[in-house]
């Protein structure tokens, strides 16, 4: 055979091998260019993104805490529907919210109008106003309530927070004027939290020992029995009624329990039962006595 046709039958042969592989390659090229692309849409996304947080954040990473709109008294009291400015805000523990929506409630000449424009915390629980007094600075002023006090002021605060929309902070009690809360912020905070365990210590005693139901009738006196609801409180057992003393009321009151807590120091039998019915009457001549 010729050498230059044999050279020729090898050089087609090596082409036709190539044209075999290309395709994989081709395939493969195809495919680094699409995840690139992927990548880029992706990338340009993220930092989309990012953008979008650090426009949120003030474009410098800080929290929204220190992003809150702030307000002083002076500047919250124009917010009371009196003046040019129609719309109301109310403070409550320090924090503002836009109840003009509510103007049925909150504007001039309605029932809730004397909380706007102003924080008067106190007020939602004491419903007492001292302006007049001179004394309306005080309004902000709940240390002195008590810790289930402060419990029912928050459930307040959260009424507000889930139907009106927040706006800002009041400057002075309970927030600093960069938006941080206050040493006073945190004492109420505290007081709160031993309210609301206070409460759910009283809820698991309820539940022990919850209240017997009663029934009073002028003439004859009152009955008390135990069922498996009485007080509102669903149980197995039903229990049988008798007396506890209350350390804070000093009195004694009637609840359900087992008979093995009879014997417990601060409870006292009823004279007049019957353990069938899970039932105590106390005659009308007795019940001066039953608070001795």
């Amino acid at each position: 055979m010729d050498p230059k046709e044999s050279n020729h039958n090898k050089h087609s042969s090596d082409e036709k091998h190539k044209s075999k592989r290309s395709p994989p390659y081709a395939l493969f090229n195809l495919l680094v260019i699409i995840v690139a692309i992927i990548y880029a849409v992706y990338y340009q996304l993220y930092l989309k993104d990012v953008e979008n947080v650090e426009e949120v954040a003030g474009g410098e990473g800080e929290s929204d805490q220190f992003k809150i709109p702030m307000f002083t008294s002076e500047q919250l009291k124009e917010y009371n529907g009196e003046g040019d400015n129609k719309k109301l805000y109310l403070g409550i523990m320090g924090e503002i919210f836009d109840v003009t929506r509510g103007e049925k409630h909150y504007g001039l000449g309605q029932p809730y109008h004397n909380y706007v424009g102003k924080d008067a915390s106190k007020a939602f629980i004491t419903g007492e106003f001292d302006a007049k007094n001179g004394k309306s600075n005080a309004l902000d002023h709940v240390l002195s309530l008590s810790p289930s006090e402060l419990v029912s002021l928050k459930k307040w605060r959260d009424f507000y927070i889930e139907n009106y929309d927040f706006v800002g902070r009041l400057i002075g009690r309970f927030y600093e004027p960069d938006g941080t809360p206050t040493e006073y912020f945190w004492a109420i905070d505290r007081k709160i939290q031993f309210g609301l365990k206070q409460q759910e210590e009283e809820a698991n005693f309820q539940r022990e020992f919850p209240p017997c139901n009663m029934e009073y009738k002028r003439e004859k006196g009152t009955r008390f029995w135990c069922t498996t609801q009485s007080g509102g409180v669903e149980r197995e057992l039903a229990g049988y009624p008798i007396q506890l003393f209350n350390q804070d009321a000093k009195t004694f009151s009637c609840i359900c329990t087992e008979k093995e807590n009879f014997e417990l120091p601060q409870f006292r039998k009823y004279e007049n039962c019957d353990d069938k019915i899970r039932s105590c009457f106390v005659p009308v001549d007795d019940q001066s006595n039953e608070d001795d």
